[in-house]
Order: C-alpha cells, then sequence, then structure tokens
C-alpha cells in the first residue's frame, strides 16, 4: 500500500482507497477514491504543500 493510503470498503462491499495525512498531531482527511494511485496523488500533493515554506507568511507582531 502506498503512503497516505488505506483500503476500505463500501456497505456493498465494494472496495476503495481513502486518503489521510498528519500534520502537527492532528489527521487531516483527504477524500475517497476509485485507484489507489489517485488516493496516494492526494497524499502526494499534501504533503508538498504541508512542507513548502514559501507558503508560510510570517507577519509582525503588532504594537498598540
Amino acid at each position: 500500500m502506498l503512503p497516505g493510503v488505506y483500503p476500505a470498503k463500501r456497505k456493498d462491499g465494494t472496495p476503495y482507497f481513502r486518503a489521510g495525512i498528519h500534520y502537527k498531531n492532528k489527521h487531516i482527511s483527504l477524500g475517497s477514491y476509485t485507484e489507489e494511485s489517485l488516493a496516494h496523488n492526494a497524499y502526494s500533493q499534501a504533503d508538498s504543500l504541508l512542507h513548502d515554506l514559501s507558503l508560510i507568511h510570517i507577519s509582525e507582531p503588532t504594537r498598540p
């Protein structure tokens, strides 16, 4: 199984794949997919976003 992908079954027995990632001790669900590769793609994109330092905005402290 690819990282970030978890197999599951619907009530009717149909298999599908759930994608999820952990960030700062929190689980973030990334959705359900019909194919393992699609679920892994969602995980990979989320992982890239969470580790992209260019997206971090550090604001200056406000002064009264």
